[in-house]
C-alpha cells in the first residue's frame, strides 16, 4: 500500500514538474522588426505626463497603475496600450539614456524581453544583428542583447541572468 502511494505521488510530481517545465521553457524566437506605432505614441504621451507632473522619472507598473484611484487620460491610454501589447512595466526618463523601456509580460525563469527607445542609440546591452541567431549560438547562461528595430531609436532586447 505504501509503495503504491509513493509511486502515485512520484508520478504526480513528475507530471507537474514536466508540465511546469514545458510552461517555463520559452525558446528564443524571431520577432518582427517593426514596432507598433502605438508604442511610438506612448513615448510622446510620457513626454506629456512628465511635463504635467514635473518629474524626472516615470515608472508605470501595470497592476500598480490599475489600483490608483485617479489617473490622467494619458496614463489611461498608456495603460490600455500596455494591456494590448502585453507590457508589464514602462520605465521612462528624459534625464538618462535609454529614454524608455517597455518590459514585456512573460512567465519565465530565464530571459526577460523588453523594448528600448533610445534617441542616441545607446543601450547597455550588446547590440547584435539578430537576437535569435546570437542566442541560438551562445554557450553563456548569462547574456544581455539588443537588436535594432526598423524604426529609428527602437531596440528589442533580452537579458538572462
Amino acid at each position: 500500500m505504501f509503495i503504491n502511494k509513493l509511486t502515485v505521488s512520484f508520478a504526480a510530481l513528475l507530471f507537474f514538474a514536466t508540465a511546469a517545465g514545458l510552461y517555463v521553457y520559452r525558446p528564443v524566437q524571431e520577432f518582427s522588426k517593426d514596432i507598433d506605432p502605438q508604442l511610438e505614441q506612448v513615448v510622446a504621451m510620457l513626454d506629456g505626463i512628465k511635463k504635467t507632473k514635473n518629474v524626472d522619472v516615470i515608472d508605470l507598473l501595470d497592476g500598480k497603475l490599475k489600483q490608483q484611484a485617479e489617473i490622467s487620460p494619458n496614463e489611461r491610454t498608456v495603460l490600455e496600450i500596455m494591456d494590448q501589447h502585453n507590457i508589464k512595466r514602462v520605465l521612462y526618463s528624459d534625464v538618462v539614456e535609454p529614454r524608455a523601456m517597455f518590459i514585456l509580460s512573460s512567465f519565465s525563469l530565464g530571459a526577460i524581453w523588453y523594448y528600448i527607445y533610445s534617441p542616441d542609440g545607446y543601450t547597455e546591452e550588446e547590440q547584435v544583428s539578430s537576437i535569435y541567431e546570437t542566442v541560438k549560438h551562445t554557450t553563456n547562461d548569462v547574456y544581455h542583447f539588443c537588436e535594432k528595430m526598423n524604426q529609428n531609436y527602437w531596440f528589442l532586447c533580452t537579458s538572462r541572468n
